[in-house]
């Protein structure tokens, strides 16, 4: 009883009040991760890959690591002015202390072109979420023999719905996470998953050499946690490299660079450096992806990568 009290405090602290839906610097990158609402947006398939070392040089620290891919569903006899589908999925595995938290998502979004450059869509992710915790890595006060030497799982239900508006200038989006909410029965009596909520909005212009200023903010809302403000200013180089810099309200300020190596392949880097008393033990937050794209896209492409990446 002792160390399940233990788990559940540590978990509901670390969790709740920290960050039950995991955090990426590169959202504006790959923005796909946080809402399912862009499923198949561009009618490519669409590969990304990427990993995220959060406070480096702290023992345990954050680690998450993903595999997404999304397409359209092709209907030859559509208009171009017709709605169309997408699907895909995405696999997410974080590990923070002794916890693992794994994630397989199958997505669905519904496009609605309201006019040449303009696109309403909505889109749900629909998986499973695994909580599993190496009790060879908790230790008490006092020896208890009712630690044991193995691994815990648990396993729930996880769903998502997001919904987002672009035209060729700027885009909108809302989505909402753990929609079921589910209770950690046997983990403790209290602790459940907790509903969080993602805003994001962005704008660009394009100057007569070619260079595109793109400025991005993200709003995550959680119960029982502070507001998270991301504001990001983004410059793309005649859609051959991107460079930028953001500010998290919460504790970092982050550089981020993207080459475009061919016209299908992407890489992107961000650095976090932090601005809390952390940053004595810490080398900062590290992130990279890697993305890859078939097929011929049919928006404009000076029109889609600042908006739909």
């Amino acid at each position: 009883m002792r160390f399940l009290f233990i788990i559940s405090i540590f978990f509901l602290s670390t969790v709740s009040f920290g960050q039950q839906v995991p955090q990426f610097s590169l959202w504006s990158q790959n923005s796909f991760l946080v809402n399912p609402a862009l499923t198949g947006i561009k009618k490519v398939f669409d590969f990304r890959t990427g990993y995220r070392f959060q406070y480096a040089g702290l023992d345990r620290a954050p680690q998450t690591g993903y595999l997404s891919a999304h397409g359209e569903i092709k209907n030859r006899k559509a208009g171009y002015l017709a709605p169309y589908h997408g699907i895909g999925g995405k696999v997410q595995r974080d590990v923070f202390g002794g916890f693992t938290n794994f994630n397989v998502h199958v997505t669905y979004a519904l496009h609605i072109p309201l006019g040449k450059e303009k696109t309403l869509s909505f889109g749900t992710a629909l998986g499973a979420q695994q909580i599993g915790f190496d009790q060879t890595n908790a230790t008490t006060i006092d020896p208890d023999i009712a630690i044991a030497t193995n691994v815990s799982e648990f396993l729930f239900p996880n769903i998502s719905f997001g919904a987002w508006y672009a035209t060729s200038f700027f885009y909108v989006g809302a989505n909402l996470d753990q929609l079921t909410r589910s209770k950690w029965t046997e983990i403790g009596y209290e602790g459940r998953f907790l509903l969080h909520g993602t805003l994001t909005g962005g704008i660009k212009h394009t100057n007569d050499k070619d260079i595109t200023f793109l400025p991005k903010v993200m709003l995550r809302l959680g119960p029982n946690a502070p507001l998270n403000i991301e504001v990001q200013s983004l410059f793309d180089f005649q859609q051959k490299f991107t460079l930028g810099l953001g500010f998290r309200n919460t504790d970092a300020l982050i550089g981020i660079f993207k080459v475009n190596i061919q016209d299908n392949l992407r890489i992107a880097y961000s650095y976090d450096f932090v601005l809390s008393t952390l940053r004595a033990s810490t080398f900062g937050g590290h992130e990279l992806m890697i993305g890859f794209t078939a097929g011929k896209n049919k928006f404009a492409a000076k029109d889609d990568v600042p908006v739909f990446e």
